[in-house]
């Protein structure tokens, strides 16, 4: 496993990465996929809106993407308590959990045509 991220909340440090079958599973609870949530929306009018996961979104993906002991979305809820206590912002929070989607932050490569 590889691109794992470290979460560290008082004297406790987790190791985050999410899987493929963590993944599927937040996706169930959640009712949509992780990057439809992280993603910007097209209106009508063709202009983007952004999209910000509500907090029990967001503790079902960190949960999902802790590796290092199995945590629920309860005491993901209280990680991200003890986060915001300490003086982070929600803005810190987001970008680690984006930065820890492993396999589905890579975006697919697009086949460039030949130079003539």
């Amino acid at each position: 496993m590889k691109d794992i991220k470290v979460l560290k909340v008082g004297d406790k440090t987790y190791e985050l990465c999410l899987t493929a079958r963590k993944a599927a599973i937040a996706e169930k609870k959640i009712g949509k996929s992780i990057l439809s949530l992280l993603n910007k929306e097209q209106k009508e009018d063709e202009s983007a809106v952004s999209i910000i996961p509500t907090m029990n979104e967001l503790a079902l993906i960190l949960s999902a993407e802790i590796i290092s002991e199995e945590v629920s979305e309860e005491k993901a809820l209280e990680i991200m308590d003890q986060f915001f206590d300490e003086g982070h912002g929600f803005g810190d929070l987001f970008l680690l959990i984006t930065e820890a989607l492993g396999f589905l932050k890579v975006a697919p490569k697009i086949p460039q045509k030949a130079k003539k």
